[in-house]
């Protein structure tokens, strides 16, 4: 570990750096922190959305075949494994539900918004597939019960189970959890040519045995890696007074967002012989009738990463031998691939050039925006000054009316739906630190001990924790996204049988 040399911060007490210690994290890393909720980094610079042709790539059918084989190739060398981030609970999901409990538990009626939730999921109560434990669970008729049933401690405690483990999806007469959804559909994408099945959760700590349980209700040759979010990837939080916040005098740490999972990234490149990852979120899935669309954008996503990958091996290697025409190929791939096209690599040098392409790759599927939240494709400034193509979510954007002109200019959004090449032309592990952007880490107004807060999070892991990557994007249909942020999205056609 890198001994500590910056100069402590006079506002840490002896007693919070006992709490720092707990959470691995160093003095160093807390003043960071503190100076980033302090003084808060500008917002990001957009130069511009990503579009269909300018910047998110449109396959043509004739590109298909290809693509379809270097898919293929791969997964039979074994050279895949999938990601599924899965540490969240279905908080969330159920919270109108939530909130018309404790309405009806404090004697009120529950708000209108809330009210008319719970109406259309009593209604529709029967097409849930978790429906037939429920009435199994419920104590009595009446909606309180169902309620107390669905999100009690004594019932399904639905509204703190991972939501990985919640029935989604009917199939036959088994209710399909997205675990199993996740596993099913990873054997016809990532399965080798042994029938071998390498798939990684991040998973709520102690949850794992129940992921375990699940898995064992499929057949398969499964490899499964579980990984938790690190303590050591916490932060910390300010008061209104931008001192540390503390709770009973005792240093408050936070989870760090979704950006923490850089190091579980990282170590999944370091342990694993697999060189690609293919990332879905794990609420995100569809059920097996239909999975079709989401399966072949998922295997073009591959596909195009590996003819970048191999493209970016060669080129390195051959700037390295002093190839003649190397810098000229490598120039033409970097302004083709990677770059707006109002940007050169011209002028660099055979050196920079190799910097430029010996990096991480990413291959993102962006789908058609259609009113969904969340971040987006746009050309924007790196955390080197170049304009690159990055994911920006909207709280990242500043209050100009250019930069928000831009922002609301968006065609497509994020689904995170993305394959990643993790390993050099030498076959050793990135290190991924070195490609994020620290400037663009999240800073939001929170609450804790009846107070509020400025809490820190890690730029987004597909944010600026990727935005020194190389990166593309590709278009992908509206049914490879069918995520569930809510429990009533279950009743969507997508979600249903056939």
């Amino acid at each position: 570990m890198t001994p500590d040399r910056a100069p402590v911060e006079h506002s840490l007490t002896d007693e919070d750096r006992l709490v720092l210690e707990a959470h691995g994290v160093s003095l160093n890393e807390a003043s960071r922190q503190l100076r980033l909720l302090r003084e808060p980094p500008p917002p990001i610079r957009l130069v511009g959305p990503c579009t269909a042709g300018n910047g998110i790539e449109v396959l043509a059918d004739e590109q298909c075949p290809a693509l379809l084989e270097a898919w293929r190739s791969a997964a039979d060398a074994g050279r895949l494994v999938k990601l599924v981030p899965a540490s969240g609970a279905a908080t969330r999901m159920f919270a109108s539900l939530s909130r018309a409990r404790h309405a009806f538990a404090d004697s009120r009626q529950p708000d209108p918004g809330d009210a008319s939730d719970l109406a259309t999921f009593l209604d529709r109560i029967d097409d849930f597939a978790f429906a037939p434990t429920l009435r199994d669970a419920a104590p009595h008729d009446g909606d309180e019960g169902l309620l107390d049933a669905l999100l009690g401690e004594a019932g399904l405690d639905y509204g703190r189970l991972p939501k990985a483990l919640i029935p989604f999806h009917r199939d036959g007469e088994a209710a399909r959890a997205p675990v199993e959804e996740h596993l099913a559909e990873s054997s016809e994408l990532v399965r080798d040519a042994t029938g071998h099945c390498a798939v990684h959760f991040t998973v709520p700590r102690g949850s794992e045995p129940a992921f375990r349980r699940r898995a064992d209700g499929l057949s398969g040759d499964w490899d499964l890696g579980f990984s938790i979010q690190e303590p050591s990837t916490d932060t910390v939080a300010v008061d209104a007074e931008a001192a540390p916040f503390r709770v009973g005098g005792t240093l408050f740490m936070r989870p760090g967002g979704h950006g923490s999972l850089l190091v579980n990234l990282a170590r999944l490149a370091a342990g694993s012989s697999a060189d690609l990852v293919l990332v879905k979120n794990i609420d995100n899935v569809q059920p097996r009738s239909r999975r079709q669309d989401g399966l072949v954008a998922q295997r073009l996503l591959i596909g195009r990463l590996v003819e970048l990958v191999d493209n970016a091996h060669q080129l390195v290697r051959g700037l390295a031998a002093a190839d003649p025409s190397a810098i000229h190929d490598a120039v033409d791939f970097l302004e083709t691939s990677f770059l707006p096209a109002s940007t050169t690599a011209l002028g660099l040098s055979r050196e920079e050039l190799s910097e430029r392409l010996d990096r991480p790759i990413r291959v993102c599927g962006m789908v058609a925006n259609a009113g969904e939240t969340g971040g987006g494709p746009f050309w924007a400034a790196d955390c080197e000054g170049l304009t690159t193509a990055q994911i920006v979510e909207t709280a990242e954007v500043g209050p100009s009316s250019d930069q928000q002109a831009i922002l609301s200019s968006s065609t497509h959004f994020n689904p995170v739906l993305m394959a990643l090449s993790l390993r050099d032309f030498r076959g050793e592990p990135y290190e991924l630190d070195r490609y994020v952007d620290s400037r663009r880490a999240f800073i939001s107004d929170k609450n804790a001990d009846g107070r509020p807060l400025q809490a820190l999070e890690h730029p987004g892991l597909w944010n600026g924790s990727m935005a020194g990557w190389n990166t593309i994007f590709v278009e992908v249909p509206k049914g490879a996204f069918t995520p569930v942020k809510t429990v009533l999205d279950l009743l969507k056609a997508e979600h249903q049988p056939c």
